[in-house]
Parts: structure tokens; sequence; C-alpha cells
């Protein structure tokens, strides 16, 4: 018994260091998302979408041009859809082998915030012993926003773009010291540009224009810079020119159609309400950056307030940072909290910068021990009561049905309330094993019928009721979940 107390003691006297409180958070996160990707399954639009085009990437072989549907994709860069087919490889195509990249990649952001944050603020850890807990503590925020950690165990890519774009910035800090560090960080931006094009092109901006506050034009014009601007472009220009060469304008006016039309404005809102919607991303970080969001906006004013009164390169960068990825997003009509995810970074090293400022080495000591055993408690009810939102359990039973009921090279028949409710389309293409059509109207049924003679069809149980009381036509009942039904239908004069 003593040797527990004693071993407990140890480690209580531990947990008020700044190391002990990264390696514990480092482990914290990745056992946390790791036991929360054996649960829950993938919700449609995005998740379901890139799983399905990978599995399909590796039943063709075709590795340039992604498939969504029987049809080519040019959405989005393919490098986060190669890093899942490489999970189906090593795990097998399932759910969990999905999330398995996000879920890396978070972690791996994680980490490298605490090294970001040791970079900046080197020339303050060696004056401020109080600067010694801000690594530690930036890692801290960022594992404990809810928001971030839900983001990890989706497969989707906005927590891997957050990473590489993360990275780049971490590589360029460590190239002002010593160049050949530069090029890395070009070959992290082109990384960034192969997930999520053209944000991408955000590190650099940060970067030439924290250059040219900072006054160091030479590095601009060196070869390590150069080098830097070269691969950051070489490597998504392999791919962007192999699918050009392929398939033409197709290829561009597709790419871009989706950035545009999330993009463009509506123009339906009054003058005041405009006004209020550019700042919407304010109040969503109100609303979703729990529970740092006081100390991030206090950090962010701390850090306006050492600029202007002594010109700092740490708080610059956090700035420039800040504004680089707020301003655009701002300005669009879209507004989703992940598409900032990109900033969360600075979020988390803002938040960790206002408490080094507001509290003593030795509160902060306090504050670690606490926030380690409460966070050990939390994990151990995350691990072991998981809650998670079943979001596919409809598709998930009507799938196989309708995988069985047809021929491979036959598109089910997907109808959604008369309305094209895309997630819906994503679970089955996924959990199924066929292509689809999604359908607006259900008269679209009856001339299909015409041609086809037979069509097997998936409907939410209350459209399937009217369709049953307007068809002649023969129809014949494969099975059903709690909302839809999976039928199979016969043409008849």
């Amino acid at each position: 018994m003593d040797i527990l107390i004693n071993s407990f003691k140890r480690i209580w006297q531990s947990a008020g260091s700044p190391k002990f409180l990264f390696f514990f958070i480092a482990i914290w996160a990745a056992v946390v998302l790791f036991s929360g990707i054996l649960v829950g399954d993938l919700s449609g639009y995005d998740d379901a979408a890139y799983a399905h085009e990978a599995r399909t990437l590796l039943q063709t072989g075709d590795w340039w041009t992604m498939n969504l549907n029987g049809n080519p994709d040019f959405d989005k860069p393919p490098l986060f859809i190669w890093l899942l087919a490489i999970s189906f490889k090593i795990f097998g195509i399932s759910d969990f082998a999905a999330k398995i990249p996000g879920v890396i990649l978070g972690c791996s952001t994680i980490v490298s915030v605490y090294f970001l944050a040791k970079e900046l603020f080197a020339e303050e850890l060696k004056d401020d012993s109080n600067y010694e807990w801000l690594p530690a503590l930036a890692a801290l925020c960022l594992a404990t926003t809810q928001y971030f950690l839900k983001n990890s165990s989706h497969a989707m890519t906005d927590v891997p773009f957050t990473f590489f774009f993360t990275i780049a910035i971490y590589l360029y800090l460590r190239g002002l010291k010593n160049g050949i560090f530069l090029p890395a960080s070009g070959i992290a931006i082109g990384l960034a540009m192969l997930t999520r094009s053209p944000m991408g092109f955000f590190p650099l901006v940060i970067i030439f224009l924290h250059l040219l506050f900072i006054r160091r034009f030479k590095l601009l014009i060196s070869p390590y810079f150069i080098a830097l601007l070269l691969l950051g472009a070489a490597l998504p220009a392999v791919w962007y020119l192999r699918e050009y060469a392929l398939f033409g304008d197709l290829f561009i006016n597709r790419h871009f159609a989706n950035f545009l039309e999330h993009s463009g404005s509506t123009g339906a809102r009054a003058a005041g309400q405009q006004f209020l919607w550019y700042f919407e991303y304010f109040f969503l970080i109100v609303r979703l950056y729990l529970p740092w969001f006081p100390l991030m906006f206090y950090g962010l004013f701390l850090a306006f307030g050492k600029v202007r009164a002594k010109f700092s390169s740490a708080e610059l960068l956090l700035i420039i940072w800040f504004l680089v990825v707020l301003i655009p997003f701002s300005l669009v009509e879209s507004k989703i909290l992940r598409y900032i995810l990109p900033a969360f970074p600075v979020f988390s090293i803002l938040s960790a910068y206002s408490l080094v400022k507001l509290f003593s080495r030795q509160t902060l000591a306090k504050f670690s021990r606490s926030a380690v055993l409460i966070l050990a408690l939390a994990g151990l009810i995350i691990v072991f009561f998981p809650n998670f939102k079943k979001r596919a359990e409809d598709m998930r039973v009507i799938a196989p049905i309708s995988d069985v009921a047809s021929n491979p090279e036959e598109k089910i028949i997907l109808y959604t309330s008369g309305e094209l409710q895309w997630n819906y389309q994503m679970q089955l293409i996924w959990y199924g094993n066929r292509n689809t059509l999604l359908i607006k109207n259900r008269k679209e049924i009856e001339n299909l019928l015409s041609e086809k003679k037979e069509l097997v069809v998936v409907m939410d149980k209350l459209s399937y009721v009217d369709f049953k009381g307007e068809t002649s036509s023969q129809i014949t009942v494969l099975g059903e979940s709690e909302k839809f039904v999976c039928f199979r239908v016969f043409f008849t004069k």
C-alpha cells in the first residue's frame, strides 16, 4: 500500500511539470481518439464519399482520377483518398480503417503544436520561466477542444489539411534559422494543396507576409526559398497537369466549381444582416470553441498589444496566421467552423499565451496537476462508456439488401422525401457496392421503368406508401429499415 501511495505522490509531483503535461496530453489524445474509432459509423456527405472513393481506387487500380458513384470526381485533390486507400490496404476496408488517417494526423497536429509553440517562442523560453509552460499548454488547449477531437475522428480532409498547414509553418520557423528547412516547408505546402486546394496557398501567404514584416527580404530571393516555392508548386502540379491532359477544361471547371459555389453570396440579406454575417465565425467560435474561447480572444488582444508596443516576430506571426485564415472565410457565403480548423493551432497557442501571462509558474503547476487528474478521469469515462451517435443505421441495413437484389452494373434508385439528400446516397454507395441514381420526383421512376422494365428502389417509408397507391406497376418488398424500404418494381402496362 505504501508503494502505491509513494508512486502516486511521485506521479502527482511530476504532473506539475511542462514535460509531463505534454507527454500525458499526447498519450491521452491518442487513447481517446483511437478508442473512439472502434465504435460508430460514417456520416453521409464527406466521410462516406471519401471512403467509397478510396475503395473504388483499390478496385480499379487508378490512383490518379478519383471516382464517385461511377463518375470521375474532380472536387478535391487526391491525397486524403490516397491515405484512406493505404489504410484500407493495411487494415481492411471498414469504418475503422476509414477513420485512422484522421486520428493519426489529429494526434500529430497536437504534437506539432507543441513543437511549433516551442520554436515560435524560443527566445522567450530562455528569458522567462513562465514561457516554459506555453508549448505544453498549447497542446493541452488543442487536445481538449471538443470540436477538434470530433473532427479528428472523421474520414474528412479538415484535420489532415490542418496538420500539413501547421507543419509548413513550423518548418518555416526552423528555416528562419537554418535555410535547409525551407524546402521541407515547401513539401508540406504541396501536400496541403494536394489535400485542400486552393486553400493550400494560405501557408505560403502567411510566410510571405511574415517575411515582409520582419524585413527578411534577402530570404525571399534565396535558393532555399525558391526551392520552397518550386516544391510547393511541383507536387500538386503533377496531379493537375495529368488530369488536365486527360480531361481538359472539364477538369478545371469541375475542380473549382465546388469552391466557387461555397464562395458565392446569396445576396438575400439586408445590409445589417449581411454585415453581421461577415462576423459569423466569431459567433461560431464562441459557441463551439469550448472551453477556451475567452482565453483565445484575450491572447489575441495581448498579441496585438505586444506588437504595437514592441515589435515581436512571434506574436506577429500568430496575428497574420489568424487573419489570413479568418478574413477570406468570413467573406464567403458558406460558413462552417471546420472550414477554419487550420486556425485552431493559433487559437490554442493564443489560449496558452493568455495562461502564461495571467498566472504564476506555481499556479500553472497546480493547474497542470488538476488538468491531468480531470483528463485521466474523463479519459476512463470516454473509453469505457463511449457515447457515439449512429448516423448510418438505415443505410447499413438497406445497402446489403439492395446489393443482393441487383446486378453489379445496375444502379439503385434512391428517393428521399422529394429532396436530394446526398448524405443518404453517399452512405448507400459506401455500405453497399452499387452505384445509385438519386431522384427528386417519383414520376421519374415510371419513366425509367418504361426503359428498364424493372428497378430496385430504396425509398423513405412515407413516400413509399404514396407511391404504392399511385403506381400500377407490380411491387415486391425486399427489406426495410426504420425509415426506408427497399423494393423491386416491375413495369406493367
